[in-house]
């Protein structure tokens, strides 16, 4: 009988990979490509809806003012001062000082400008206008006979 001798050998090593290889396929390059498109999308309409619209509301020293954007802000996108008037809380009439105070809002900043120059000049009007009351006003009656009388 013979004897087998034992085998003293080792499987061969293979060689370290000097980078791995990842394959990647065309649906994951499509599905991170679309969820990008999706993400960004999705800023970019949160931020144009956020930054359109204006009102009107006080500042930070009471004076009225044109914000852009949408009361309160939208996620980080806070409104901003459009356009800034000297008029107060106090100069305001009752109607309009509630129109301040609600933020009342407008659809560009041309109108609410507009909405502004328009209470500046109504101010401006109550404050000048003078009413004189003539003192002695001549009345002539037509009956048959002609009679004047003096409303003092």
């Amino acid at each position: 009988v013979e004897r087998a001798t034992p085998d003293n050998t080792a499987p061969m090593a293979q060689p370290a990979k000097a980078g791995k290889k990842r394959h990647v396929s065309m649906g994951m390059v499509l599905f991170w490509s679309a969820l990008a498109v999706i993400i960004l999308g999705t800023l970019t309409v949160m931020g144009v809806y956020a930054r359109s619209g204006y009102y009107i509301g006080f500042d930070s020293r009471d004076n009225v003012a044109v914000y852009r954007g949408r009361v309160g802000g939208v996620l980080w996108f806070k409104a901003t001062i459009d356009t800034q008037t000297e008029l107060t809380g106090e100069e305001l009439p009752e109607d309009i000082l509630r129109d301040v105070a609600m933020n009342r809002t407008f659809t560009s900043s041309s109108m609410a400008r507009k909405y502004i120059m328009l209470v500046e000049q109504a101010i401006v009007d109550i404050s000048t206008t003078t009413t004189t009351v003539p003192s002695s006003t001549t009345v002539q009656s037509s009956s048959r006979s002609s009679t004047t009388t003096t409303l003092g």
